[in-house]
Order: structure tokens, then sequence, then C-alpha cells
């Protein structure tokens, strides 16, 4: 670097243009590839150097190009798309097909990561037409695997995880770069975290790494941790997740990427629920809100709205937590996005369960889970499948229920979704109790799941558990045992209660699934 400035320096104190203008994109290229977005733009925009004189076709197109990839990462997509579009313009005059095409991937992406579900389709057939169109041209292998990837990725955002794997693998046998192997690596762990394959996952982020360290990418690894993040999620390290998709936020920021930052607090949201830190959950929400209006991105805007109205709905703010999700599907109008829309059909669900609108709940439901049998996403599917036990139980059918339940708890301890796994088990202790069921063989499977909330720190399911097994041992007749488990479901209600807002403390102690274990624990 100090060489070429140096360079760079001698090339414009002799007036030297189109020599200062290579250095200029050469210099740009090494600190974008580090991170320093700022400091490459800047010598992008060097009077000294870009200031006089008509650069070539070919210098305004690596320029163009690199301030479309500057402008991403900050979320203007609009200013992307004029740059690349002028990028693509004066690659055309210059002839340089491998430019050219790699500008047509990079306008692919914006498509497919921010267009809605019609957008995506007609990204996935025009780049199924480029690559059909580039014969095995072994010069350009890594502008053909940048396309391989820009398909892999818009496949698994439009739900075809599975359709997405072939084409990454062979996009990684094509490329040479570290680079594209990095983000290749990436797109391939989300489509095993899709696809429930949590140590295919595991393995794609480490290859993942290791090509960013290779390739100096330090701009990226925010999306490496926030992935790893998730994948913590799942294994029910919620803590351990929290904390990387926070480092996640912090190297966004430090970056410049205002699109990983969301998904680092996206992440840090998601975690703070599960560990009950409901204050915590709302201001991430609040920072993503932030960032989304900036970016004028529905989808986060909806996520930020999801976030917020599960921590609503467990401190028993069930109106507010409806709001939310209103806004939220408001937002996500005629889009289809994968994700974000069943979950907020299934938190809303849970709201009108919750109120005694049982056959709106269930309608959603179905719907939600008729959209997620297509994208397999399978917390999503399994948590709504719980549901729709729950309220299949509650209609008179607990056996049936439970049995549907346990099926879905052993799939996903096969799969080491703990995620899934303890919510199962509460869901199988509240139909056991609330249908005066005497089970004992499921005794343990209540247990277990109620060692797994502790030990992943799931506050809200462990004093839950723990209340249930307390109903449970007192109708079995067994006073000690039902004293002892509601006793600690207390002290855990109590920790959460103790970190909430006056006004949040409130609301959630009188809440009524709250106040009504409360009284019947016979606590003060």
């Amino acid at each position: 670097m100090k060489r070429l400035q140096a360079c760079l320096e001698i090339a414009e104190r002799g007036e030297v243009r189109e020599r200062s203008r290579q250095i200029c994109l050469r210099i740009a290229a090494l600190l974008r590839q580090l991170g320093d977005d700022e400091g490459a733009a800047g010598y992008l925009q060097r009077q000294e150097s870009w200031g006089n004189g008509s650069p070539s076709p070919n210098d305004e197109a690596r320029r163009s190009h690199v301030l479309g990839l500057i402008a991403m990462s900050k979320g203007d997509l609009d200013g992307a798309r004029r740059s690349l579009s002028i990028s693509v313009e004066m690659a055309t005059v210059a002839g340089d097909r491998s430019l050219l095409l790699r500008c047509h991937a990079d306008l692919a992406e914006i498509d497919w990561r921010h267009g809605d579900e019609s957008a995506r389709q007609v990204v996935i057939e025009r780049l199924k037409a480029v690559l059909s169109s580039q014969g095995a041209d072994v010069s350009l292998r890594n502008e053909r695997a940048a396309l391989m990837y820009e398909l892999g990725a818009a496949l698994i955002v439009s739900g075809a995880s599975s359709d997405s794997t072939d084409i990454l693998l062979t996009g990684l046998q094509t490329a040479d770069s570290d680079y594209w192997k990095m983000r290749i690596s990436n797109a391939m762990a989300s489509a095993h975290h899709y696809l429930g394959d949590i140590d295919g996952e595991l393995q794609w982020l480490d290859e993942a790494w290791a090509h960013a360290e290779r390739s100096r990418s330090d701009f990226f690894k925010a999306r490496i941790l926030s992935n790893r993040g998730g994948m913590l999620y799942y294994l029910g390290r919620f803590a351990e997740a929290a904390d990387q998709n926070r480092l996640s936020a912090a190297w966004a920021r430090r970056v410049g990427n205002t699109f990983e930052f969301i998904a680092g607090c996206v992440g840090v949201g998601i975690c703070s629920i599960h560990l009950a830190n409901y204050e915590h959950a709302c201001a991430a929400a609040s920072e993503i809100a932030a960032s989304a209006r900036v970016l004028k991105d529905p989808h986060y805007t909806a996520k930020a709205l999801e976030i917020e109205g599960l921590a609503y709905y467990f401190l028993g703010l069930h109106d507010a937590a409806q709001r939310c999700v209103r806004d939220g599907l408001a937002s996500l109008r005629n889009r289809g996005h994968i994700e974000v829309r069943p979950r907020l059909d299934w938190l809303m669900a849970r709201i009108l369960r919750s109120k005694g609108e049982v056959d709106e709940s269930r309608a959603l439901l179905l719907e939600a889970e008729r959209r997620l049998l297509k994208t397999r996403d399978m917390e999503d599917l399994w948590g709504v499948q719980i549901e729709l036990n729950l309220i299949e139980a509650g209609l008179g059918n607990p056996e049936a229920a439970i049995v549907g339940i346990n099926k879905i708890l052993r799939e996903s301890e096969q799969k080491k979704f703990l995620v899934v796994a303890v919510p199962a088990a509460l869901a199988i202790a509240e139909i056991l109790d609330d249908q005066r069921i005497d089970r004992e063989d499921l005794g343990n499977t209540i247990a277990v799941g109620l060692e797994r909330a502790e030990r992943s720190g799931m506050r809200e399911l462990a004093w839950r558990l723990s209340y249930r097994m307390g109903a449970l041992a007192w109708k079995a007749g067994e006073d000690r045992e039902g004293q002892a488990r509601c006793t600690h479901a207390i002290r855990i209600l109590r920790e959460i209660a103790s970190t909430l807002t006056d006004d949040h403390r409130k609301a959630y102690l009188a809440a009524a699934h709250v106040a009504s274990a409360l009284q019947q624990m016979g606590a003060p």
C-alpha cells in the first residue's frame, strides 16, 4: 500500500493522469477489501487524478463499479444502480467482458436481495440466461462463479435452498479467487441452514472464514459472524449467539455497512427474546427500524416490528403486539418475503389464540404452514405446527396433539434444534396440565426440556416449564415436589421482572398467564 501511495504521489506530481487514475483504482480496490469504504471512495474522487481530463472508458467503468459497490454497502441502492449502470455502459464501450459480467452480477444482487418476489424470479431467469450464453471461457472463471453465486443466493431467498446447492457447488469449483470461494461458501452455509443441516452449516461457515482470512476480506467478516450467530441460535446457545451478532454489528458499523449492521441487530433482538431480555429486544428493534427507514427497506422494517411485537407479546401487551404485526404485514404488502411474513402470521395467531379467537388463529397458522412447507424453514414450520397442535388439543384431541408435538420434538433433537425442542416440551406440559392427563412416560421429556431451557438461558420457558411441572406434581399428590418446582418458577419470574422498566414490569406481572400462574402458586 505504501509503495502504491508513493507511486501515486509521483504520478500526480508529474501530472501523468492516466497512470495516477490506474493507481487510484488499485488502492481503492485494496482499501475496500480491507473494509475501508470511505478511504476507497476518497481515492476514486481525488481531484488531482479524476478532476482534469477524460478518463478512458475502461478506467471510468472500473471506477464506477467500485463506487457502486460502496454505495451498496451503505444502503444507497439508487446510487448503486446509477454507478453500476454507468459501469455497464463504459465496460461495453471498452469491450471489457469480465467487468460487464461482474456488473450484471452486482445489479442482480440488488434485485434479489431488495426486490419483491416477482423481481427475484426475473433475476433468476436472467441469470440462467446469461450463464447459458457464456461458454466455459477459462479467462472468466471468477466472473462465471459470481453469476452462479448470485443465482444460488436468489434461489435461497426464494425458498429453493435444495435447488441452490448444486449451482453453488459448481460455482465453487469454477472460482479461482478466495474472494468468490468465500462468498459461495457463505451462501452454502445459508442453504444448509434452511435445510436444517447444522453440521453442514458450521462446516461451510468455517470454510468461508478461512477464505476471508486468505483474501483479507475484512468487510465480509460481519456477515460470516452474523451467520455464525444464527447457527449458535439454533443450537440454543443464545448468549453466545447474541455476542456473535453484537460483534457482527460492531464490525459492520466500523466498515460502514448498514445492511450487515442491521443483520447483527436482528440477531441480537431475536436472541434477547429467547433470553427474556425484553428491554434489550426493544432497543435492538429501534436500531433496526431507524436503519431500515434510512434504507427504505420494507423487509427490515417488518423484521423490526416482528421483534418489537414479540417483546410486547411476552410482556403481555397483546394490543401493542397486534399493532406491530399489522404494521409489519402492511410493509410487506405484495412482496411475498419467505421469512418475515410467516413469522408475523405465526405471532398474530398466538395473539389471537390468547384472546380466544381460535378459528382465526388456526386459519393464519394453516396459511403460514402452507408457505413454510415450500421454504422448509424448519424452526418456523415446527413452531407453527406446535401451535396448531395446541389448538387441536383445546378442541378435544389432546392425545393426537401430544403425538404430533412429540414427533416434532424428536425430529428437532436429531437436528440439534434446541430452539424447537424446548417449546415442544413446554407444549406437552401445558396439554397434560390443562387437560388433566396423567402420562408418567412423558415426565422425563418435560424434565429434560426444563434442564435445556435453564442451560440455554431461556428464562421465560424455564419458569413456565417449572410451574407446569409443579402443577402436575400437585395433581399427582406430590406436594413437596410441587412446592419446590413452583418456588423455582417464582424465583425466575421475579428475576425477569427485575430487569424491566416500571411500566413493563406492571404489564408483565398483570399478564393473564403470569397472574394466573402466580395465583395458583400462591405467590405474594
